[in-house]
């Protein structure tokens, strides 16, 4: 009966040490999403419209911070200053498991003390000198920012 434990013991040991935890490895590299990022264009929606800058007179930023938090501004204004996940989920575009930013959009409704929080969902298509999102919704847009560097 020992030997039997034994070998049971070893195998539970075993299971566990080769279980891994699905990371998003990805984005905590040193070409993470930390870093401060220029809006370059979006396209996509029902008529599949393309917009940039030059286009429509507005510089868009996003100040991705390590502590999770984003900051974003249009024509050097700060819009949102709001928190930020990583996850891996299901698409609904795609019915497949992808890599996910989710950036919680916080609004003021009338009242100073109503917030209302809408979280958009960004299928990360590429993190490095490049950032390209796509948004995980009929008719969404992609959006491509560059890296600004240091």
């Amino acid at each position: 009966m020992g030997k039997n434990y034994l070998i049971f013991m070893l195998s539970v040991l075993s299971l566990i040490s080769s279980c891994t935890k699905d990371k998003l490895d990805s984005f905590q590299s040193e070409n993470g999403i930390v870093g401060k990022w220029i809006w370059v264009k979006s396209e996509g929606g029902i008529c599949y419209h393309t917009e940039t800058p030059e286009e429509s007179g507005i510089e868009r930023i996003f100040l991705f911070k390590e502590s999770d938090t984003v900051e974003k501004y249009e024509n050097n204004k700060l819009i949102h200053k709001t928190d930020y996940f990583f996850s891996k989920e299901r698409s609904i575009l795609y019915h497949d498991t992808l890599e996910f930013l989710t950036i919680n959009y916080k609004y003021q409704i009338s009242n100073p003390d109503s917030i209302v929080t809408i979280p958009t969902r960004y299928i990360i298509r590429k993190i490095t000198d490049t950032l390209l999102l796509e948004e995980d919704i009929f008719d969404g847009y992609k959006h491509t920012y560059k890296r600004e560097q240091e």
